[in-house]
């Protein structure tokens, strides 16, 4: 009895840190900020690069990797139209293309092609070797997906658990 108790609380209290902290759905949640007096404020360009990457990545969470690339791209249009933040938002941008990369289901490296090196200092944003390094990392998490673990080229099931419990087996018995 009282497991199923803890287990129900733990239920709600999950439930209630979800809607508490909330996954952004949507670009109009990062057009305002709540204060901590309780009034609203319009949020700067600054905050909404933030705000966007945290949807993107929520997005890309609740498999919806179209928008979530959509989003990103959002990202990189906010420097355009704001000089001041333009390193600012491609630094953000190519992020934001490497985080909904490895998280999106299926694993697409595809979207790691979106990463552009930043116009202002070419050389030295890195934006080629975050473009490199993001398509090794989502070609990295495909090959150790658990889904190929039983049938797939990596068959590490049979090296990690079946091998050494058929050697325990012929061992003992």
């Amino acid at each position: 009895m009282r497991m199923k108790l803890l287990m129900l609380l733990f239920i709600l209290l999950f439930v209630m840190g979800c809607a508490t902290f909330g996954i952004k759905k949507d670009k109009s949640e990062c057009d305002q900020i709540l204060e901590s007096d309780g009034t609203l404020r319009a949020t700067t360009d600054g905050e909404k690069v933030s705000c966007y990457r945290e949807l993107a990545v929520s997005l890309a969470w609740i498999s919806n990797a179209n928008d979530a690339k959509d989003v990103c791209n959002d990202i990189r249009h906010l420097g355009i139209s704001n000089p001041d933040i333009q390193y600012l938002t491609a630094s953000n941008a190519n992020l934001c293309y490497a985080d909904v990369a490895k998280i999106a289901r299926p694993y697409d490296q595809t979207i790691c092609d979106n990463i552009q090196e930043p116009s202002l200092i070419r050389g030295l944003s890195g934006g080629a070797v975050t473009k490199d390094l993001c398509k090794k990392r989502v070609k990295n998490l495909e090959e150790n997906d658990p889904r190929s673990y039983l049938g797939g080229s990596n068959n590490i099931c049979s090296i990690v658990f079946i091998i050494p419990l058929l050697a325990f087996y012929i061992h003992k018995f």
